[in-house]
């Protein structure tokens, strides 16, 4: 079973007492809050390692993984040691208000996906703890693996909607007669959800 770490390489030396300590003191100095609330929940002010995820990232993640689940309630599958210890280290600094494990039925290769202690949980930033399977595909396949999802639903949608759209061009008037008793005019909804999404929501 493999496993992948997401440390970023320049915040490794942050892990050092020493140099937590200077980098807390030069953030305080310049004012610096937003990064100052980064560390403030830890006992030793350190700032969390991991990788921020970005917007486009976080979407791959939920395409391939729309099982969201408390790390606390996992039950798929055996999260390995080294992942653990990695969350047990996350844990003992308070650097996360929640970890969760986004996880797919079909190809289980789960992430574990920490969310910053934030005022608005529902826009908490996320960072990449780890993730494990079988083999640590690179991400710019797993992004290839997501388009290649998406492409069957949307072929799957966009017929649906062509169907519907001819039915409604052959029947004009029953079209304006529901419209205009407030039946609501069928729509496509091709959004891929955040992190922060409910895994029901996907892909439609």
């Amino acid at each position: 079973m493999a496993y992948e770490i997401f440390i970023e390489p320049e915040l490794q030396d942050l892990q050092e007492a020493e140099n937590a300590a200077e980098w807390q003191q030069i953030c305080t100095e310049l004012g610096l809050n937003g990064q100052l609330n980064l560390s403030d929940k830890s006992p030793e002010s350190k700032a969390p390692p991991y990788m921020a995820i970005d917007p486009k990232t976080a979407r791959i993640i939920r395409v391939l993984c729309p099982c969201k689940t408390k790390i606390a309630d996992y039950k798929q599958a055996t999260i390995p040691l080294e992942i653990l210890k990695e969350v047990h280290n996350a844990q003992q600094h308070g650097w996360f208000k929640s970890i969760y494990v986004f996880s797919d039925d079909k190809t289980p290769d789960p992430f574990v996906i920490g969310f910053l202690h934030s005022d608005y949980e529902w826009n908490a930033p996320a960072m990449l703890i780890g993730r494990w399977g079988a083999e640590m595909i690179p991400f710019e396949l797993l992004e290839e693996k997501a388009i290649q999802r998406l492409r069957n639903y949307a072929k799957d949608a966009l017929m649906e909607m062509k169907s519907y759209v001819e039915n409604a061009g052959q029947n004009i008037d029953s079209f304006i007669q529901k419209c205009l008793t407030g039946k609501q005019v069928q729509t496509i909804n091709f959004n891929t959800p955040d992190l922060h999404g409910s895994s029901s929501s996907l892909p439609f």
